[in-house]
């Protein structure tokens, strides 16, 4: 449960030796550019130390936002399991504060976490203001789903900077309800206000059958064209699952063309493997944004790899004409290796005769249904790779 103190004063932590053991930031913000007049959201990406769980709770000031983690005591009869936890959540400490509030062009965020010893500090970071605009993430429009939500759908829809959202659900109860939201996107940060529909007694007519009411906020992350982590607050939670916790889950665009040749399950819980199989044409494309060196090419599944320590998928690109692979793409999670969860180029090469080298990463949610893009490195050249699918 997320609960809001407005701090007197700020804490001051000497951070730098904890942020350096940890191998990646459980504390994000987003978007890149946080601007002082439009949505902004933190995101809590952890871990609980077993299987009780715990609560979250932030503490707003001018200069400093405290969010603390504290691991739940065991209920009667209740065994924790000796597993770790996953969890997310998403802050939007414009709903912690009065109106009127302002906060320093320089906020600290600390992050602590109590696992039955006293709170401890995990992460700190610097935030800044800015009036730098951001580019919109688009969304791929259509049904979303997620398997913590097994009864219900969220549908999105977005055009240019607009989004809508509405979330169906068939609850225990029996009844099907739904959720509706529109607005802006900034960057990749969507906060709207949710209304319920229902059915009115008509007493004079004539009525409206159904009428919106207020009732309760949607934020979202989007963090691709395919992935998005979304939590719902101040309405009941759908009722196709009981959750008393403020966690965000993970919703992905559903998938109707997934190849056969894929593994059937997600390589990492959240985390489905991206659909590069098929016709493509696509290449380097060089800083003016023309288009240099696109070419035919055919997409093939070629298996797994464990021999790194972490399963990677591998896809050999073929060129239009039959031969020999031109270049393979890797995906994997490498977070156990301290790395990033994505896809890279493998032997792709630049330019006429032997080329140059190029490097490029692009992460899973970045992959739509018919686009790929990513920026790349050709030698000492700034390039973006794209693909686009023909078939």
């Amino acid at each position: 449960m997320v609960k809001a103190w407005i701090a007197a004063g700020a804490l001051i932590f000497a951070s730098a030796t904890v942020n350096a053991q940890l191998l990646f930031e459980p504390v994000t913000v987003h978007p890149a550019a946080v601007n002082r007049d439009a949505p902004w959201l933190i995101l809590i990406d952890d871990s609980w130390a077993d299987g009780c769980g715990g609560t979250v709770q932030t503490r707003v000031s001018p200069q400093l936002i405290e969010i603390e983690g504290t691991l739940s005591s065991p209920m009667l009869g209740q065994v924790c399991t000796a597993a770790l936890v996953p969890f997310k959540q998403l802050i939007n400490p414009a709903d912690l504060v009065p109106q009127g509030f302002v906060f320093a062009d320089n906020v600290t965020i600390n992050y602590l976490v109590d696992n039955g010893n006293g709170a401890q500090l995990r992460y700190s970071r610097q935030m800044q203001f800015s009036s730098q605009p951001n580019q919109t993430v688009r969304a791929q429009p259509g049904g979303w789903t997620t398997g913590l939500l097994q009864s219900s759908g969220l549908f999105i829809d977005q055009q240019g900077g607009i989004l809508s959202a509405a979330l169906f659900d068939y609850g225990t109860d029996n009844l099907a309800s739904w959720h509706y939201a529109a607005g802006p996107v900034n960057g990749s940060v969507f906060v709207a206000d949710l209304s319920t529909f229902g059915l009115i007694n008509c007493v004079t007519a004539p009525c409206d059958r159904a009428a919106p009411v207020a009732d309760g906020k949607i934020y979202m992350l989007l963090r691709g064209a395919n992935e998005a982590i979304v939590s719902y607050r101040q309405i009941p939670f759908p009722g196709s699952v009981v959750n008393d916790s403020d966690d965000a889950v993970v919703y992905h665009r559903l998938d109707f063309r997934r190849s056969a040749q894929l593994p059937l399950d997600p390589i990492d819980g959240d985390l489905p493997l991206p659909d590069l199989v098929g016709q493509w044409v696509g290449g380097m494309v060089n800083a003016d944004l023309g288009v240099d060196d696109f070419r035919s090419m055919r997409i093939e599944y070629a298996g797994f790899d464990d021999s790194r320590g972490v399963r990677s998928y591998r896809y050999n690109v073929f060129p239009a004409a039959i031969g020999e692979p031109s270049f393979q793409i890797d995906c994997a999670d490498n977070r156990p290796l301290d790395g990033p969860v994505g896809c890279s180029l493998q032997g792709y090469r630049y330019g006429s005769g032997q080329g140059v080298a190029c490097d490029a990463f692009f992460e899973f949610a970045a992959v739509a249904e018919e686009s790929v893009r990513a920026a790349a490195q050709c030698g000492d050249t700034t390039l973006a790779f794209e693909l686009y699918r023909r078939d």
